[in-house]
């Protein structure tokens, strides 16, 4: 199930495992998973089964991650103007949020959200409030991967930063 995962290519989540499973609780696939990994660690198998957002995903480990990367070229590195990772900022400690709410904190937004969206680090979605669509935006799973976060509570709190 982990290998071929679902057919959207998200992550398998533990009720879904479940539900293909008779008779195992999420609590027994957890220790089977965990035990899986504790297996391929001390048989030296290149596979890894790892958390990603609300599911599990089989990935080959670390030291193999060279293969991956011939086979899928090298990644496209991109910077982010100061500007974007303010937007990137907001929107992630106050998601969902607006357009109108994200101006009211950083001016002259606008372009950088559109290369965050472009990017595939933000998400617009619509929503109903007040009787009339709005627009909010949203971190994705790719911002979670990209600053190897699990969920958005890893995100460090703002006391925690030293500024030295």
């Amino acid at each position: 199930m982990l290998f071929v995962g679902n057919s959207d290519n998200s992550p398998l989540t533990l009720s879904s495992a479940c539900e293909l499973m008779r008779d195992v609780s999420e609590l027994e696939a957890q220790e089977a998973l965990k035990a899986l990994n504790e297996r391929y660690k001390r048989d030296g198998s290149p596979y890894l089964i790892v958390r990603e957002g609300e599911g599990y995903r089989m990935t080959l480990s670390h030291e193999y991650s060279s293969f991956v990367s011939r086979l899928n070229g090298k990644p496209r590195e991109f910077k982010l103007s100061q500007t974007a990772i303010d937007v990137l900022s907001i929107i992630a400690y106050r998601q969902p949020i607006t357009l109108d709410e994200i101006l009211e904190v950083r001016n002259n937004a606008s372009s950088a959200l559109t290369q965050l969206v472009r990017r595939e680090l933000v998400t617009q979605e619509k929503q109903v409030r007040d009787g009339k669509k709005v627009a909010f935006y949203k971190t994705t799973d790719r911002f979670l991967k990209l600053f190897n976060l699990e969920s958005l509570d890893d995100l460090p709190i703002v006391g925690d930063i030293d500024y030295r």
